[in-house]
Order: C-alpha cells, then sequence, then structure tokens
C-alpha cells in the first residue's frame, strides 16, 4: 500500500471518529438541554404554585384584617350611639319635671341612704329640696325602717342634678351623671337591644 492511501484512510477514520464524537457529543447535549428544560418548567411550576399558594394567604389575611377593621368601626359606631343615648337620658334627667324630679330623688334616697345623711345640692337646686321634700324622704326612710334624720348641708356643689349625701366626712355621690355612669354597665345590653334590634 502506498502512503497516500494510508494518510487517507487514517484521516477518513479520523473524519468517522470525530463525526460520531460530535454527534454523540451533541446527542448528550440535546439530553442535558431537554433535562434542564424539564428542570426550569418544574421549578417555574413549584415557584408559581408558591406564588399562588402566598397570594391565597395573603388575601386571605387582607380579608380578616379588613373584616376585623369593618367590625371595629361598627363596634365604634355602635358605642358612640350608646354614649350618645346616655348623654340623652342625662339632659332628660335633668329636664324632669318637678314633681318627677323629687319622686326620682326619694326612691334614689330610699335605696342609698341610711338615714342621718345631710345633702349637698346645687344652690340652683337648693329649691327644689324644701322642709316639704324632707319631711316625705325622713317618713319614707322610716317606713323601711331606717333612721329619718336626713337634712340638708350648708355647703353647695355644682352638681349637674342630684344631690351628694354626706355623713361623718364620707360622701355618697347621687348626682344623675354618676347614677348613669354606675347604671350605665347593667342598662347597655337593654338599651342596645332598642337602637340595634
Amino acid at each position: 500500500m502506498n502512503i497516500d492511501a494510508i494518510l487517507e484512510r487514517i484521516a477518513k477514520d479520523a473524519r468517522q471518529h470525530a463525526a460520531q464524537t460530535l454527534s454523540a457529543a451533541r446527542e448528550k447535549a440535546d439530553q442535558l438541554g431537554e433535562q434542564a428544560q424539564a428542570d426550569i418548567d418544574r421549578a417555574r411550576a413549584a415557584a408559581l404554585r408558591e406564588a399562588e399558594d402566598e397570594a391565597a394567604a395573603l388575601r386571605d389575611r387582607m380579608l380578616r384584617m379588613a373584616a376585623l377593621d369593618e367590625r371595629k368601626d361598627a363596634l365604634a359606631a355602635k358605642r358612640a350611639l350608646l354614649d350618645e343615648a346616655f348623654a340623652g337620658a342625662l339632659v332628660r334627667l335633668r329636664a324632669m319635671p318637678p314633681e318627677q324630679a323629687t319622686a326620682f330623688h326619694l326612691a334614689l334616697l330610699q335605696e342609698t341612704a341610711q338615714g342621718d345623711e345631710s345633702l349637698i345640692v346645687s344652690q340652683e337646686d337648693a329649691p327644689r329640696f324644701d322642709a316639704a321634700f324632707f319631711d316625705r324622704a325622713n317618713a319614707a326612710l322610716q317606713d323601711a325602717g331606717k333612721r329619718g334624720h336626713l337634712h340638708l348641708s350648708e355647703k353647695h356643689r355644682p352638681t349637674g342634678g342630684g344631690f351628694i349625701l354626706e355623713r361623718g366626712g364620707m360622701e355618697i355621690n347621687c348626682t344623675y351623671e354618676s347614677v348613669l355612669r354606675t347604671r350605665r354597665p347593667a342598662l347597655e345590653a337593654d338599651v342596645a337591644a332598642v337602637l340595634f334590634g
């Protein structure tokens, strides 16, 4: 054989081997590309699911917070209406006709007085607490088994309606505002039922 034929044969084998190697490399690269694309698709799908889950959780949180804010606003509005109702009740108490105010004061005294206190009232209300009032109050207290020695104090204080019972340096606030404030917790449910059904 001649050298040219041998060299041609070697070159042909080398080309053939290079083509096979190149083909195998391309096949391997295609497989790796497909595998990488599959990994990318899986990662993208997982990231999308995670983002959707986070978005759903965030939406739920925001809806719960909005509902909570709505309930807080509704409660604040109801509280404001209750405050307004009790403020209106105080106005109506202060505007009671004299005979109704006397009956209210007598009932309040029967509830709270021992029977030997002095009543501190405002200068404006002093005429309501005359001798006839004290006769009725003391008689009612005696009928209830209590001492009947109530009397009007020489001291006056702005009360906004009602009175302050004083006995031995101690005072019981029976002003209209104090009575409403004290009884409000017991009355709120009933007032709310009337206001809000």
